[in-house]
């Protein structure tokens, strides 16, 4: 179906996750930049089923039954940006990595699906469908897809059949697209593996004003900290399993951890174990332009990756973080975390070992200069990180592909 080119300055965005849940993932930066480069964007995001606070089983599934059935999408419009929020259905894995954006499809608003778009960007490979049945009806003309992660080993990957899932529809939502914007060197070189002909690769930024106050410190006891969220493959329990090597030479050592997550408890429970109490804060999770006031007080980011395989595939964020914000960083060699910090030299590498992890801990800790010379290369690496500059480049992207 022909198309009339009359949108050249509006651009249809449809993501994943829920921007209350997770206000800083990239899909919304993207969003940001965009608004200020188009005269209207329109977003369509999700939100949980029941998405209330804390209340038993029967309240919940009770609040769940009357979304579905009067509350299933929402639409506002926050300046240029013109929203469209999907409930999502609350379905076993499998099913929803297969048959979720089929719902998408059925609750989006009747003038959406009319409407005409010279392109669409999309992120997450369960929007593959959606944006193609956009395309046959004719809303769509041109499909970029952010590809922001490797999911089939991604957490929404539980089981071999999910993780099948994934795989299939990952490759579709790629192969699918006239373009594909790969967060990663490795991502994108995987997609050319798959067919794909025209791939950039741009990766996370951060939110630098956010991070800039941070580097004035307040005083503080020596202290290491993490942000971000608590899950196995992060490896706060390996900064956990050092940190009595690190008391050996430091004493009042402390480790600092800001975030939230299936993983908490057990890591909570591991403290308690290593005798770490009074050496250990659990801070929850904060929002994003809190954070200062944590890294004013911290002197060591740690990023204590496993070897996973969609951390290999990952831009690390949480590294540039530290670093816009000043912090030296110790992490571990994997994927372009490892690049990241060979090319910057604004922190020290480390084996997934209790005592490397100490070690590097230590050296930085005891060592003002060093931390200092890290500190400032971090700085220097990261003038350019900003999101409005690290996604200059998607939009002669959007529009030569």
């Amino acid at each position: 179906m022909a198309i009339e080119n009359t949108t050249s300055t509006r651009i249809l965005v449809i993501g994943g996750v829920d921007i209350d849940l997770e206000p800083n993932h990239r899909c919304f930066h993207v969003v940001d930049f965009l608004a200020a480069h188009y005269d209207e964007v329109v977003f369509v995001s999700t939100a949980n089923l029941y998405g209330g606070p804390p209340v038993g089983f029967a309240q919940k599934m009770l609040q769940s039954a009357k979304n579905l059935l009067t509350d299933r999408r929402r639409e506002f419009r926050q300046g240029n940006v013109r929203h469209v929020v999907v409930r999502k259905l609350k379905l076993p894995i499998l099913l929803q990595n297969f048959f979720g954006d089929f719902w998408v499809f059925m609750v989006l608003p009747g003038w959406l699906k009319k409407d005409r778009f010279t392109t669409c960007l999309y992120t997450f490979p369960q929007t593959a469908f959606v944006t193609g049945l956009l395309r046959r009806r004719g809303t769509i003309r041109k499909l970029v897809y952010d590809d922001c992660d490797y999911f089939p080993a991604h957490l929404d990957a539980a089981g071999r059949l999910s993780a099948a899932a994934l795989t299939w529809k990952e490759r579709r939502a790629a192969t699918q697209a006239d373009g594909v914007i790969s967060v990663s060197t490795p991502l994108a070189a995987l997609r050319r593996e798959q067919g794909v002909k025209k791939v950039i690769v741009v990766p996370n930024g951060v939110v630098l004003d956010n991070l800039t106050g941070a580097r004035e410190k307040e005083p503080h006891p020596p202290t290491l900290l993490y942000v971000g969220m608590l899950s196995e493959a992060w490896g706060v329990d390996l900064m956990l399993e050092a940190l009595p090597l690190v008391r050996e030479a430091i004493p009042d050592v402390r480790f600092v951890v800001v975030g939230d997550g299936d993983f908490r408890e057990a890591l909570e429970a591991q403290t308690r174990a290593l005798g770490l109490d009074n050496a250990v804060s659990f801070c929850g999770r904060q929002p994003h332009d809190q954070l200062v006031t944590y890294i004013r007080q911290a002197d060591v980011g740690v990023a204590l990756y496993k070897q996973r395989e969609f951390i290999h595939y990952a831009s690390p964020m949480k590294i540039r973080e530290y670093m816009a914000a000043g912090l030296p960083v110790i992490t571990t060699r994997i994927g372009q975390a490892e690049e990241v910090i060979e090319e910057s030299d604004a922190g020290i590498l480390v084996e997934r070992t209790p005592d490397s992890i100490a070690q590097a801990a230590i050296a930085l800790l005891n060592d003002a200069d060093l931390r200092q010379r890290y500190a400032n290369n971090a700085v220097q690496y990261t003038e350019d990180a900003d999101w409005n500059s690290v996604l200059e480049p998607v939009l002669e992207f959007i529009n030569t592909v």
